[in-house]
């Protein structure tokens, strides 16, 4: 099936009668976090796979990531955010030695407990189980697609729908990469600009560049820019422009800085500003702080997380028993 097929196979993807969904928009990671979700274009981490899952074509070995925060606790007491991922990338599976990869995340938004108008109580939240896949077809160049179930429950039984992902990414040398991916395809995913942690079907684009790369300190530049492809619930919204950047010194200290500017038609400006530090051993193994902070029309919110992310078990493995 050729990759025409494929986005078109996504964009028809059902949902269960007229069943409609919020996509939680929350970056899964510290490391994403930091770089306020600029990540369409890399693909050296498991969970880039969520924004792009074309990163999986150039996998290799095990990999696995984990985040667990609470959410916004300034504007909700005990909503809690969870995520977990893993992947695994074949090198020489395909024809010409080329990598297939797969992806499994899970994430968990927490709301606790709310009232249904008969004052029972009622547990509520947001979910997402996803797979993905990714596949390198041309040297230097991947395609990946992702199938996504999204529940959300608030009062009464819990509602899903399938959405879907696909995108390409290009990495021209170990200095320049480029991405593109269409995300949360489906007739049942829902968006609302005055729900600030719903994401819209989106087309994304962004560049991955290396100013400096040795080793002692590595700089790279995330620009991005996301379109909304359906309509919200109230405005059409919205297009974001996304600046990240992240440093890598002696490849054992990682600090990230990311701004992030939704625009939308009514003149509502949603801004978001994070950043994140970390500390980790090669490239293999990275434990993340980050911290981010919204600002939507005078309405303020922050967030911090903690991530534990390995990039290549197998790598590590090896890399630990040359010292033995």
């Amino acid at each position: 099936m050729n990759l025409r097929r494929w986005f078109l196979l996504l964009a028809l993807l059902p949902a269960p009668g007229a069943a409609e969904v919020y996509v939680p928009l929350i970056w899964p990671t510290a490391r994403v976090t930091g770089v306020a979700g600029a990540v369409t274009a890399l693909s050296d981490g498991i969970e880039t796979a969520l924004w792009n899952p074309a990163g999986l074509g150039f996998t290799r070995g095990i990999g696995a990531a984990g985040t667990l925060c609470e959410w916004q606790p300034v504007l909700w007491t005990g909503m809690k955010y969870s995520y977990a991922a893993a992947g695994v990338g074949f090198p020489g599976l395909l024809p010409g030695r080329r990598t297939l990869g797969f992806g499994f995340d899970y994430a968990l938004l927490d709301w606790g407990t709310m009232h249904d108008p008969e004052g029972l109580q009622q547990y509520s939240w947001e979910r997402m189980i996803g797979l993905h896949c990714g596949a390198l077809i041309l040297p230097g160049f991947s395609a990946g697609i992702s199938a996504r179930l999204v529940s959300n429950k608030d009062v009464g039984l819990p509602i899903s729908v399938f959405a879907g992902s696909a995108g390409l990414l290009y990495r021209h040398n170990r200095f320049l990469s480029a991405g593109l991916a269409v995300a949360n395809l489906g007739p049942g995913i829902r968006h609302s600009s005055y729900y600030t942690a719903s994401m819209p079907a989106q087309l994304r684009l962004g560049l991955a560049v290396k100013p400096l790369d040795t080793d002692l300190l590595r700089i790279r530049l995330l620009p991005e820019y996301s379109l909304a492809l359906n309509r919200a619930d109230d405005v059409w919204q919205v297009s974001a422009l996304t600046l990240g950047a992240e440093a890598v010194l002696i490849r054992y200290l990682t600090a990230r800085f990311g701004e992030h500017f939704s625009f939308e038609r009514d003149g509502r400006l949603m801004q978001k500003t994070a950043l994140s530090i970390g500390i980790g051993y090669l490239d293999y193994v990275r434990l993340e702080f980050s911290s981010e902070w919204w600002n939507t029309s005078g309405t303020e919110s922050a967030t911090g997380k903690f991530s534990l992310a390995l990039n290549d078990v197998v790598g590590l493995v090896r890399e630990l028993g040359k010292g033995i």
